[in-house]
């Protein structure tokens, strides 16, 4: 079989995935809607009644947008780990004329995909809902773009990562609570990377080993300035290395899960 046959396998076997992704769009951007209105409304509108800065809106906001891909893609991870207990519809795809190793790849590239279109659709309703609290004069499509991409396709893998080992849906139960949240929580949500390191500098030298601090720092430098957090090219650049991290134990741990040659 030519590499000519094995692309247009994985072609098809990802525009597969896009389809079932348009079948549940409308349902998940209703979801987004409400979760991220939430947090943004509540932080922008109220908070500063409580002494938080007026700009801390748009600071959540752009928090907001890394959190909904970040979860979408473990919701991804959970669906493979109920595959392999249930359907197994990812056995298909293993008796396919291509490797083992580009169907895993094509899975991480669709839970990439999943929590990209997801996500940027909070782009457009940040803006919509912080109005004329939301300053974009710093916003640099261009890093928008790198940053954004990178921190999702890191996503996808992380995601490949997890249902790579999580044993069952009990146990990935455990997993999101030992590991999904508290990675999420000391990520960066709700505060920079440089006030933690001021505030706490063991903390903060810890939490560079932290993927999530990558892409909450990345992405507010690309669209709310440089000024206050981690660099643009550093962040990019450790995600990047975590994606290769991610990339090669997920796929060596699917091995000895399903035992494929």
């Amino acid at each position: 079989m030519n590499s000519y046959d094995t692309l247009h396998i994985f072609k098809w076997l990802l525009w597969r995935n896009i389809i079932i992704l348009r079948q549940n769009l409308l349902d998940k951007l209703i979801d987004a809607f409400v979760w991220s209105t939430n947090y943004i409304l509540i932080n922008t509108y109220v908070m500063p009644y409580f002494g938080l800065n007026p700009e801390y809106g748009s600071f959540i906001w752009v928090g907001t947008i890394v959190t909904m891909a970040f979860f979408e893609s473990i919701y991804g991870a959970s669906d493979l780990v109920n595959d392999f207990e249930n359907d197994k519809v990812i056995e298909y795809s293993l008796v396919l004329p291509i490797s083992a190793p580009l169907v895993f790849i094509k899975t991480a590239l669709s839970i990439s995909l999943d929590a990209a279109v997801l996500s940027i659709f909070l782009v457009p309703l940040g803006k919509i809902l912080l109005m004329d609290r939301l300053a974009l004069h710093n916003f640099s499509i261009i890093k928008f773009i790198i940053i954004f991409m990178s921190m999702n396709l890191f996503f996808g893998f992380f995601a490949l990562w997890i249902a790579s080992w999580a044993k069952n849906g009990k146990n990935f139960s455990y997993v999101y609570r030992r590991v999904v949240n508290p990675i999420w929580i000391f990520g960066g949500y709700q505060f920079t990377w440089l006030v933690l390191y001021k505030a706490f500098p063991q903390w903060g030298l810890l939490l560079l080993c932290n993927p999530l601090t990558y892409a909450f720092e990345g992405l507010r430098s690309a669209i709310l300035g440089p000024v206050g957090y981690i660099n643009f090219w550093a962040c990019v650049g450790a995600l990047w290395l975590f994606t290769i991290i991610f990339a090669y134990w997920s796929l060596r741990w699917m091995k000895q899960r399903l035992d494929y040659i």
